[in-house]
């Protein structure tokens, strides 16, 4: 099935959000930057939809969402990343707007679109909420239990790990 690229435009410049393969050269500093463990994200690619999100002035990839079906009635956003030169513009919530609407054309019935932070991640979980999703659970000590290193958000210890969804 071929995906046309969506064209947006903020605030005067053309910019593109496009699907890509993993035969795309994939924007991996984005990627880790949003989830550390190269071979869990290496894992999740392979049976996902990813999206990046291109300047047409520059063609460089700022923003990159990665969107797997879990279940016919959940899908889970996986990784999500906005260059951070690049925040606050809208990028995030653009790739979230498109992973929902795929999430909403793919399914007749209602269906859950999940998504995991730390909780030490505070302007992630800003834009998940100003994207409707609401806080499910709280896993604790995830972080230390799962990763081989120990993640560090602004000099703080990420240990838990929050679920949010959205019905869409």
């Amino acid at each position: 099935m071929k995906v046309a690229n969506m064209l947006v435009r903020m605030k005067g410049r053309n910019e593109m959000i496009k699907r890509l393969s993993n035969d795309d050269a994939l924007p991996w500093e984005l990627l880790l930057e949003a989830d550390p463990e190269k071979e869990l994200v290496e894992d999740y690619l392979e049976e996902a939809i990813i999206w990046g999100y291109q300047s047409q002035n520059s063609g460089r990839l700022t923003g990159v969402l990665v969107l797997k079906k879990q279940r016919d009635d959940l899908y889970e956003i996986m990784n999500v990343s906005v260059d951070e030169v690049e925040q606050g513009k809208g990028i995030g919530t653009l790739l979230i707007k498109e992973a929902l609407a795929t999430v909403s054309n793919a399914t007749q019935d209602c269906c859950k679109v999940q998504v995991k932070t730390g909780d030490t991640s505070k302007p992630a979980l800003a834009l998940y909420k100003k994207n409707g999703f609401e806080i499910k659970e709280v896993i604790e000590n995830y972080f230390i239990e799962n990763y081989s290193e120990p993640i560090f958000e602004d000099g703080i210890l990420l240990k838990n790990q929050v679920i949010l969804e959205k019905m869409v």
